[in-house]
């Protein structure tokens, strides 16, 4: 098997080089420069197992498109090196064999791209871990190269220049806080202040106040001591306030008092304090709607959204999947005690045909099950969730008796018995962390579906150790 490049311009010699360097690639490189003679290849028994492409010029009636149709059999993967314009020429093309690669780029770059494609056949491993360079990080703390992420770092670096309050708005799961955290990163604020996150939903109504504003010794019984608020600690620094949606009418009130004036007034204190603080907000519910019905107020709206960030769904960035997946298993493999060595295209496939409702945070999870719960090197489609495989229709496989969707299902008693409290503990656990998850692990919500009081399921993951996902600051 060998790699072959077609370079129609004559000017990818440094491309070659560093093909030559990759470990799949090494000297097994061909390189043609017009698409008729990489047509003939393509056409005979030893077929290349991946193609690079110089440019997007003259694709559109090139005889690589009719290769597949004539011969009756799927193209290998061809990686085009392109630019923005060319992207959009590929998206138009539709043929999923053709896939772009922004150009310029580097050979670290390069290497990552090439790490994460697909071969010839579904049995092979199409995703490596460890191989190559390792994932590197592509702008600030995120992982993505699509264009859609791309216009999302254009925005944020233009955001971070400024004091503005910004809303950044999107789908549990797609990043709010890292957005947030870049913005503080890139600002000057970086240098001067910290940056200080509180989710307006996973504090009780009733310390609202205290949390954002701080309380004076005495203000109230339990008050034992000065306590300084969430404003002041993001005094010349950047406050993330997640879940605004979350935040009750009297207290926007008061927010927006500080957004305006840059006062505060601690509870209990006779006289207000000066602060220094850039607000950025995010939520995942639609805010429009809630004012239209009287759940948030119009003027803090408009004071919060002076610039508006959308991060978008993983089902706008599919073909950021296979970085996200290599990084993510990267990050899992130094945890675990047999790290896997590579994803088969089968698998791939069902990850990047699945739609991925709670987006990276849902991926992260299912990733980290294949991992702990793999038996070969590699992950294949028997390693996906049962949920996964029966989205995109490989549900005929046996379920997964660890992910039954019945919660009322009578268990069955092993013929030699068990424990009884370790039985009920762990399905116990099972239903808290299917809320969990559901709800992005906002605990206020996770307690109002398990009908229990948000103070008891605290007391429960503490007790049972559970923690929620860290997903390496990445997205």
């Amino acid at each position: 098997m060998y790699t072959l490049l077609i370079d129609t311009a004559k000017k990818a010699e440094p491309i070659a080089d560093w093909l030559r360097k990759h470990p799949s690639v090494e000297e097994d490189l061909v390189v043609v420069d017009r698409d008729v003679v990489a047509a003939q290849l393509l056409r005979s028994d030893a077929a290349p197992r991946l193609v690079v492409r110089s440019g997007v010029e003259g694709l559109d009636t090139s005889p690589l498109l009719s290769v597949a149709q004539e011969c009756g059999r799927d193209l290998p993967p061809v990686l085009v090196l392109c630019d923005i314009a060319g992207e959009e020429k590929l998206a138009e093309l539709g043929d999923p064999s053709f896939r772009p690669l922004k150009y310029p780029i580097d050979e670290a770059g390069l290497h990552r791209a090439l790490s994460s494609i697909v071969t010839a056949s579904d049995g092979d491993v199409a995703v490596w871990f460890g191989k190559g360079p390792a994932p590197e990080l592509h702008f600030g703390i995120f992982v993505g190269e699509s264009a859609t992420m791309q216009r999302v770092y254009k925005v944020l670096s233009k955001v971070a220049r400024t004091d503005s309050t910004c809303l950044v708005t999107g789908d549990s799961g797609t990043g709010k806080e890292l957005a947030a955290e870049v913005i503080h990163g890139l600002s000057r604020r970086s240098e001067s202040g910290g940056f200080v996150p509180v989710n307006c939903g996973a504090i009780p109504e009733n310390l609202l106040e205290s949390e954002f504003f701080g309380h004076k010794r005495g203000a109230f019984t339990g008050a034992v001591s000065d306590h300084k608020g969430r404003f002041e600690m993001a005094h010349n620094g950047t406050l993330f306030l997640d879940e605004i949606g979350e935040m009750q009418l009297s207290l926007q009130v008061k927010l927006l008092r500080a957004l305006q004036t840059g006062d505060i007034q601690p509870v209990g204190a006779p006289r207000t304090k000066k602060v220094d603080v850039r607000v950025v907000a995010a939520t995942n519910r639609d805010l429009e709607a809630e004012m239209a019905v009287g759940q948030f107020r119009e003027d803090l709206y408009y004071r919060l959204a002076i610039i508006p960030v959308r991060m978008p769904p993983l089902r706008e960035r599919t073909e950021d999947i296979p970085l996200l997946i290599r990084h993510f298993v990267d990050v899992i493999n130094k945890r675990t005690e047999f790290p896997v060595k590579g994803l088969t295209r089968g698998a791939l496939d069902a990850l990047m045909a699945y739609e991925w409702p709670g987006n990276i945070r849902e991926l992260r999870a299912a990733l980290e099950r294949m991992v702990v719960m793999a038996e070969s090197e590699s992950l294949g489609i028997d390693d996906l969730p049962h949920k996964i495989r029966a989205v995109v229709g490989l549900g005929d496989l046996e379920a997964d008796p660890d992910e039954s969707v019945d919660a009322f299902a009578t268990p069955e008693l092993p013929e030699d018995g068990l424990k009884l409290s370790s039985a009920v503990d762990q399905y116990e656990t099972s239903l808290i962390l299917q809320a969990l998850e559901r709800t992005g692990w906002n605990k206020n919500q996770a307690a109002r579906l398990l009908n229990m009081n948000r103070t008891t399921l605290v007391e429960k993951l503490k007790k049972k150790k559970l923690t929620g996902p860290k997903e390496g600051k990445t997205a």
